[in-house]
């Protein structure tokens, strides 16, 4: 190890950064924050550990645009808009600029964040009399993406530290306050029996700063060789949840009281934000006042009064108007009640899945999260506290009233992070621990490497995914990729059966997603959209095969390609500009078998698409309608859309297309909801033939819905045509037609079918829909167990063939009498000479004056059940389908 290497470590937060480096005392490792230099309030120069993670924009005496990082520039918030950025933090991962002005070179988050990491190493290098320094280690939260995680890669590279090195630049936060805390521990410090890491304990990281709040849960204790060992268990989701909330709704309220205080003064929109910068300071200022005096009374063992006030003034807050208010302790923290999730106890970790996104945002709901992800009964040992806001008392206070016991308070939480990272940096060369993202590492033909390093490191720098990962399917639906607690780096098998196109496309357009919930909605959110572009276009329904690649640091890899097409293989390219707009993509996917469907929404979204459609009342539905109904169809949920058509139909005219909408969906479902439920919904379609439904105004498309669910529901389906037929013999023609069709597709005995054509059926319903379903259940490859009964119907249709107007008999005439009586399979209705030699006759006759002479050839051999050639088959199915 060499002599000079310095073990760095920056822990970059919302509010202030903290930059620290390893001495050694004894042959012992020491973290030593330093003490940095920057311009105060007033413009002279002074020290402190806490470097406010604020950057003012000014012109020097050269005209140039120079950044000011610290004290000096956070006293510009709200003086000088537009050339202030506070809190870039949080915006981090966001491909949105930042609020400054078009001067400023610098425009992404990570553009300001690398001024701050800029500030703090060309500082150490003066402390360390340093020239190059570059080897440094930088703190995240836990539940930073993978975008998060690569801008924050990205400003440190803008920053000139070395990102590409041997091993990983990112450290997760709570897993740096754990290294702190087992150091201190074993260092006398802290009491060694303060937590007894001899065995292992479950401990959990609740770590609240400025601008983000990490919940994590973590088995702790030593390994076979010694070493600490942090195996994580359970990272909550991110929470954009800070300090700076607290600070916004305490601002918020004072805005509120001057507004209406100063005669309803109304401050004009382009300087509310200048206004609300000098209420958020003030809100701190309070904020800070309240924990110190709860603090010292706390100490003096003199408990805080509830009506103990704190004044907030501010002598010209907006055009000469002043500010001058006065707040009690327990307004204060009515005001702040909002995040501290007061309605939640520990067992409501049941409750979570049904959580809306109004119970997100609150201090409790994050370890929710994770006590779930866990498994929900896991023993919590402790609860270590980190970052500044925990020195809040409020926060302590709920945090104890949840779980039962005192959370463990760090001596200095604004600290320990930066101490903590400088013993990981410091394990990652004494170890020689590799960097995590070795599986994302393109290899020469552009595939990724599945490879791993030859020997695992003694230190274990493991991690898990935080949350769920999802894909983007139709509409707001999703399918889990996956599951939340995966040991990273992970690389997933291949996954295939699953996806197909959802459009015709040489684009696909993936959207990913991260969260629990089950659809695009809060409180998932989007996280990346990745494409993949193709050689040429490929069908909709064409298989797509994926495999995913995440490293340590999440950084995600994606690979599509068509199933049956490997060369079309593509490793996937981030769409920032997508996430920009906020766009969706085209050409996505769908699931190939069935997805879980929110039922109200699907039959609420069908509605209006037969609302824009109610035009063609009396026709058919459109394309979008019947693939919408096919697509609820598919639903692995069938039983949730029972309730909600069974209220629909009850409230539809018996006219109305809705209502075949309706029926087609229970015919979907069929065999999938209970003899119960069916019932009921068949008694709806058979009211529509009820001896007085002729005077009610009926659709002939909702007729036709409404008899092939009988059709495809009751097994005495033809009982009751044939009851309705003899009832009503004037029965239109179209619905005859209809039931002649039905009774092939749904009647399995060929015999039943054959006596209902015997009494109904009249040559003059003879059509190609009708021919094609009897070709496609009586023809060339099936069974043919009862082909006899149909004996009576083929001398009709042979009839026909001997029609002197040659022209008027239709080209599929011909096609379903041959399939009828092929011989490709044993036949009784081709072994009857009676009946074969009668009909043969009339399609000689036929065939004699056709032109087409693939059509007679393909004629003859499906009479003879002998194979066709492409072409015959191709002639025969242009002849019965009229193509």
């Amino acid at each position: 190890m060499c002599q000079n290497q310095f073990y760095i470590a920056i822990d970059l937060g919302t509010t202030n950064s903290v930059i620290a480096r390893a001495n050694f005392s004894n042959g012992r490792l020491v973290p030593c924050v330093l003490d940095i230099p920057r311009k105060n309030e007033t413009g002279s120069t002074s020290r402190d550990k806490l470097l406010p993670s604020v950057v003012y924009y000014s012109k020097n005496r050269s005209g140039e645009m120079s950044a000011d990082v610290g004290n000096y520039a956070k006293s510009r918030y709200g003086i000088k808009n537009n050339y202030v950025c506070k809190s870039v933090k949080s915006l981090m991962g966001r491909t949105e600029s930042v609020p400054l002005a078009g001067e400023i070179e610098d425009k992404t988050p990570a553009d300001v964040s690398a001024q701050i990491l800029r500030y703090l190493v060309n500082q150490t290098k003066k402390i360390l009399h340093q020239t190059y320094l570059n080897d440094v280690v930088i703190t995240v939260p836990a539940s930073f993406d993978s975008d998060q995680c690569q801008a924050t890669i990205d400003a440190a590279r803008s920053a000139g530290l070395n990102v590409d090195n041997s091993h990983d630049i990112l450290l997760y936060e709570p897993k740096a306050v754990i290294y702190d805390f087992m150091r201190m521990q074993e260092d006398g410090e802290i009491p060694s029996n303060l937590l007894d890491l001899e065995t292992e304990k479950n401990v959990m990281v609740f770590d609240l700063g400025g601008g983000t709040l990490d919940v994590t849960l973590h088995r702790v204790g030593r390994s076979e060789n010694g070493l600490y060992n942090i195996t994580d268990l359970a990272i909550s989701r991110y929470t954009a949840i800070g300090g700076d909330n607290f600070d916004e709704l305490l601002a918020a309220d004072m805005l509120k009281k001057f507004e209406e205080d100063e005669d309803n003064v109304k401050i004009s929109g382009n300087r509310r934000e200048e206004v609300m910068c000098k209420l958020r300071r003030l809100a701190e200022s309070m904020k800070l006042e309240l924990s110190m005096e709860y603090t010292n009374s706390r100490d003096y063992g003199t408990p805080i009064d509830d009506d103990c006030e704190f004044e907030v003034m501010d002598v010209n807050l907006y055009d000469s108007y002043a500010l001058e208010l006065t707040y009690t302790k327990a307004e204060i923290e009515e005001i702040l009640a909002p995040l501290m999730g007061y309605n939640y106890k520990i067992d409501d970790v049941k409750k979570i899945q049904h959580m809306d996104e109004k119970d997100v945002n609150n201090i409790i709901y994050p370890i929710l999260d994770v006590l779930e992800k866990a498994g929900g009964n896991v023993k919590i040992d402790a609860v270590l506290l980190n970052g500044g806001m925990t020195k809040f008392y409020l926060i302590t206070e709920r945090l104890k009233e949840f779980f039962g016991f005192e959370p463990l308070e760090i001596s200095d939480p604004d600290l320990a992070v930066a101490r903590g990272a400088v013993y990981y940096h410091y394990c990652l060369h004494k170890y020689r621990v590799p960097r995590t993202d070795y599986w994302t590492d393109k290899t020469a033909d552009n595939a990724i490497s599945d490879s791993a390093p030859a020997t695992p490191s003694l230190f274990n720098t493991g991690t898990i995914l935080n949350d769920t990962i999802n894909i983007g399917l139709r509409n707001e639906y999703i399918s889990q990729l996956i599951p939340a607690g995966i040991t990273l780096p992970y690389r997933s098998e291949e996954i295939r059966d699953k996806f197909q196109l959802a459009t015709t496309t040489d684009t696909l357009g993936i959207e990913l997603f991260l969260g629990r919930g089950k659809s695009k909605n809060l409180p998932n959110r989007r996280i990346a959209t990745r494409t993949v572009k193709f050689p040429h276009a490929y069908p909709a329904g064409t298989p797509i095969s994926l495999q995913i690649y995440i490293s340590g640091l999440r950084m995600m890899t994606l690979e599509a390609w068509i199933t049956d097409r490997p060369k079309t293989k593509m490793i996937s390219e981030l769409d920032l500009a997508s996430l920009k707009s906020g766009a969706k993509t085209s050409g996505g996917l769908e699931l190939i078998a069935g997805m879980e469907l929110n039922a109200k929404s699907e039959i609420n979204d069908l509605k209006m698409l037969v609302e824009r459609n109610r035009n063609k009342a009396d026709g058919d539905l459109n394309d979008t309608i019947k693939r919408k109904l096919q697509d609820i169809g598919r639903a692995s949920n069938p039983k949730d859309f029972f309730d909600p058509c069974l209220a629909l139909a009850n409230n539809l005219r018996q006219s109305d297309l809705m209502l075949s909408c309706v029926y087609i969906m229970a015919r979907y479902f069929n065999g999938k909801w209970t003899a119960s439920q069916t019932r009921q919904i068949l008694s709806l379609a058979k009211r529509h033939f009820d001896p007085f439904a002729g005077n009610v105004k009926q659709s002939n498309y909702v007729l036709r819905s409404a008899l092939e669910l009988i059709a495809a529901a009751d097994p005495d389906f033809v009982k009751f045509y044939t009851d309705y037929l003899t009832r009503v013999p004037t029965t239109p023609s179209n619905t005859r037609q209809s039931m002649l069709q039905f009774t092939i597709s749904y009647q399995p005995d060929a015999q039943k079918i054959a006596d209902f054509f015997a009494s109904y059926f009249d040559l003059s319903d003879m059509n190609k829909w009708i021919a094609g379903r009897l070709v496609k259940s009586f023809g060339r490859g099936t069974e043919k167990m009862n082909q006899k009964a149909f004996a009576k119907l083929t001398k009709k249709l042979a009839k026909l063939l001997d029609a002197p107007d040659r022209d008027s008999i239709p080209p599929y005439l011909v096609i379903l009498i041959v399939e009828l009586f092929s011989n490709d399979v044993p036949n009784s209705l081709h072994d009857d000479t009676y009946t074969a030699k009668a009909v043969w006759q009339s399609v000689k006759r036929y065939l004699a004056d056709e032109p087409d002479e693939t059509l007679v050839s393909a004629a003859e051999k499906i009479w003879n059940g002998e194979e066709l050639s492409e072409e015959e088959e191709t002639a025969a199915a242009a002849a019965l389908y009229e193509l």
